[in-house]
């Protein structure tokens, strides 16, 4: 996903627990990168939460989110992808309100 909406890694963390929740109930929606995303943009609408936080040719940098190791090893030996040190907080709480107040809005959304 596009680093540009991703404020910590706190924020990826409880998007990443949110999207398997949503998956463990709910099966409207079959890819879990779409309701990550989703989560990460504080939206409802996937074509919003992709155009907002997914990767696009003007993307810099990113962060792949991953569930096996061998997945992340295929990325990398083919060069798609190059580690980098850390460019995201651990925490913003700063930006904590703000941050789950939009996947709580998401997930009020999610339910209908």
């Amino acid at each position: 996903m596009n680093d540009h909406y991703v404020y910590s890694e706190v924020q990826v963390i409880e998007a990443i627990r949110r999207t398997v929740r949503y998956k463990q109930y709910n099966h409207r929606i079959k890819i879990s990168g779409n309701i990550l995303l989703m989560y990460i943009a504080g939206t409802a609408q996937i074509d919003a939460a992709i155009n907002k936080c997914g990767i696009s040719n003007d993307t810099v940098r990113g962060i792949l989110v991953y569930d096996s190791n061998e997945n992340i090893n295929e990325f990398l030996e083919k060069g798609y992808i190059k580690p980098v040190d850390r460019f995201i907080p651990f925490d913003k709480p700063e930006e904590d309100f703000d941050i789950f107040s939009r996947m709580a809005y998401t997930d009020l959304l999610l339910s209908y």
